[in-house]
């Protein structure tokens, strides 16, 4: 993917340097001013960082949590403040401007490689 750096950082679900292949997708503009999940304030669609797991990464993946995101548009850092009940293990839900950034606005959903930054 361009855009995706290189890391050292090893050891996630196997994969090579710690990179995750997954999905992402948007929230929806209809949930700003909707509180987060971490309790961390209110949802808004401008706000890059905002990142929803799924709930069998509820542990893994605490609130908090840091992640570099690399699409087909650029790499963003985002962070876990939310859950997306809907997602799958590999599935992160992006704020509006997060997917934007990493897919292309017109898109609803895109192929990622993501990982754990500490």
């Amino acid at each position: 993917l361009r855009g995706v750096r290189s890391s050292n950082y090893s050891g996630l679900d196997g994969s090579l340097d710690g990179w995750i292949e997954g999905k992402a997708t948007r929230y929806g503009e209809s949930y700003n001013g909707a509180p987060l999940g971490c309790g961390t304030g209110t949802y808004s669609s401008g706000n890059l960082r905002i990142v929803a797991v799924s709930p069998s990464r509820y542990a893994e993946w605490p609130c908090g949590t840091l992640f570099e995101l690399c699409g087909s548009r650029g790499c963003i850092t985002g962070e876990r403040h939310d859950a997306c009940p809907g997602c799958s293990p590999n599935h992160l839900d992006l704020s509006e401007s997060g997917l934007a950034a990493v897919c292309g606005a017109e898109v609803g959903s895109c192929a990622i490689k993501f990982r754990v930054i500490e």
